[in-house]
């Protein structure tokens, strides 16, 4: 199974360094360990994305985080990207489902900080 079947319009951190190689070889069974946010609906990723999110996130990090596309953020991006997300959440006009899932990302940030891990943006 591809990283793109079981993690569609999601976030992914790995807990573990088989769960990474897994996710970076993109080949990936249901039993791996990670972290997941999944962003609910079409409506909610469109709505990041008209107001800048994944397009901020790439001209600061050089990603390329888009629609249809997997992106690996390497774990030494990884404290930019939270800095980027909680500038985001304090100063854009978003509403509150969509911050909440700003703030689950930001989480996710936090735990691959600590495991030094990467995030993986499959959208």
């Amino acid at each position: 199974m591809q990283n793109s079947e079981l993690y569609r319009r999601g976030i992914v951190v790995p807990l573990t360094e088989a769960s990474q190689m897994a996710l970076k070889n993109n080949v990936v069974e249901r039993g791996l360990e990670v972290e997941f946010c999944e962003l609910p609906s079409e409506e909610i990723f469109l709505g990041l994305w008209d107001k800048g999110l994944f397009e901020t996130i790439n001209a600061q990090l050089g990603s390329m985080l888009d629609d249809y596309e997997e992106e690996i953020i390497e774990n030494k991006k990884v404290p930019m990207l939270r800095t980027i997300l909680k500038k985001f959440e304090k100063s854009s006009e978003i509403d509150f489902i969509e911050r909440k899932i700003v703030l689950e990302i930001i989480r996710l940030c936090d735990v691959a900080i600590k495991l030094n891990r990467s995030l993986f943006f499959i959208l």
